[in-house]
């Protein structure tokens, strides 16, 4: 999973560098938030919470590809989204798979 997240990650990187666009390089506040809650936790009850954590960010992230896939301007971004998107859905499946276990 590591693996494949900075190699999402390096390819991204690389696409806004192509665009003259720049990352953003701090948590958004919701994921401070997150971190904060998930570093005070532990055992089943850290599990449960990051995975229903995982299963929402998935979800969050295959809409905004989709919609980038429907609707997008850019070509290059369109590309990345539909090379990335099979392996962000197989991620939800995982992490759906892993969630129905703690429950």
């Amino acid at each position: 999973m590591i693996q494949e997240h900075t190699q999402v990650q390096t390819d991204l990187q690389n696409l806004a560098n192509s665009l003259g666009q720049t990352l953003p390089n701090k948590l958004t506040p919701d994921d401070s938030t997150l971190m904060m809650r998930l570093s005070a936790l532990s055992g089943f009850s850290f599990d449960t919470a990051y995975i229903n954590a995982q299963v929402m960010d998935h979800q969050k992230v295959i809409n905004v590809f989709q919609n980038e896939i429907n609707a997008g301007n850019n070509q290059s971004v369109r590309a990345y989204a539909n090379k990335y998107l099979p392996h962000i859905q197989m991620h939800l499946r995982m992490a759906d798979s892993l969630q129905t276990t703690l429950h």
